[in-house]
């Protein structure tokens, strides 16, 4: 199990985080995790097979072009499956029962 943090610029001797960093329960910060958002996340949502849907006013994430809305495997590598272009700032999510994502 892990937790998610947004929002939070993280840095521990020479680790880094920007917007979105995850913990385990015990405190450890997990360092396969690095998505790099450059500007604000506003929400953050997990999905029931897991998948993680990030949103918020980024256009960049995980070095890649990504208007504000991506998707990560549980893993915390980039689900590239998804292609979705927006125009305009991810407020909030909810993922549903069979894994959509609302805006």
């Amino acid at each position: 199990k892990h937790h998610i943090l947004m929002n939070i610029h993280y840095s521990w001797v020479t680790t880094t985080r920007n917007r979105i960093a995850r913990y385990s329960t015990t405190g450890v910060l997990d360092t396969t995790l690095n998505p790099n958002a450059n500007n604000t996340v506003y929400a953050l949502g997990i999905r029931t097979d897991g998948v993680i849907a990030v949103g918020g006013l980024f256009t960049t994430i995980f070095g890649a072009t990504n208007n504000y809305i991506a998707y990560m495997n549980p893993v915390g590598t980039p689900d590239s499956t998804y292609s979705l272009t927006l125009n305009n700032t991810v407020w909030t999510l909810s993922p549903t029962a069979d894994n959509k994502v609302i805006i």
